[in-house]
């Protein structure tokens, strides 16, 4: 870790994520008519509800569609890509932003030494649309979540006052344990390593391996 960025007071998840999504759709060459939908992952919303997503559509001037937000901490961008790519094969929807956006500097305790490094505050998106020419193999060829509910009391977070976010048991966890075997079980079957275009995240009881092309 060489660096952590903090947001602005006036910097919210929306505002961050609005930014981002700007960026994704401006390097994909749409625009808000393109957008029939948003998912944004977050744990930090700007409040209960509306969904941070609804802030962000917006926020673009996207008039149509749906929107709504994912929780599931730092797994969170990739439980929201698999909603996303599994409505775009369906037919529910041709392009989706897929967003997230973190303020996690306003909820940490600063005095746990071993969490509060861990964790900064920014935004990232993509635009996922359907290519009716696609070739096999490209775009989005795996996709497999796993959650463990028994690791749930290692990481959560209620009030500042009753949390335990265990920066150790979150890296033996997520970096020492879980990704070979989920790597392994996600390339079976399509014809990849697992250390080969492989997007692989595992942390917080949650799971998820990517194959890309």
């Amino acid at each position: 870790i060489h660096q952590r960025h903090f947001a602005a007071p006036h910097e919210t998840a929306a505002f961050m994520g609005t930014e981002a999504a700007r960026q994704a759709l401006a390097d994909a060459g749409a625009g808000p008519e393109d957008v029939d939908g948003i998912i944004l992952a977050t744990s930090t919303p700007d409040q209960a509800f509306p969904a941070t997503a609804v802030r962000v559509q917006a926020a673009l001037g996207v008039t149509k569609g749906f929107g709504f937000d994912v929780a599931a901490a730092c797994a969170g961008f990739l439980y929201a890509l698999s909603v996303a790519d599994a409505m775009i094969r369906s037919g529910q929807a041709r392009g989706v932003l897929v967003i997230g956006s973190e303020v996690y500097s306003r909820i940490l305790n600063w005095q746990d030494r071993g969490t509060c490094v861990l964790f900064g505050d920014g935004a990232g998106a993509v635009f996922l649309r359907a290519k009716p020419d696609a070739q096999q193999g490209q775009g989005i060829m795996s996709c497999h979540i796993h959650a463990q509910g028994t690791l749930g009391d290692t990481t959560y977070y209620i009030t500042l006052r009753d949390s335990n976010l265990c920066g150790i048991s979150i890296y033996t966890d997520s970096v020492l344990v879980h990704p070979i075997p989920i790597a392994n079980f996600g390339c079976t079957g399509v014809g990849c390593s697992p250390f080969h275009n492989t997007f692989l995240n595992v942390t917080t009881g949650n799971a998820l391996n990517y194959a890309w092309n």
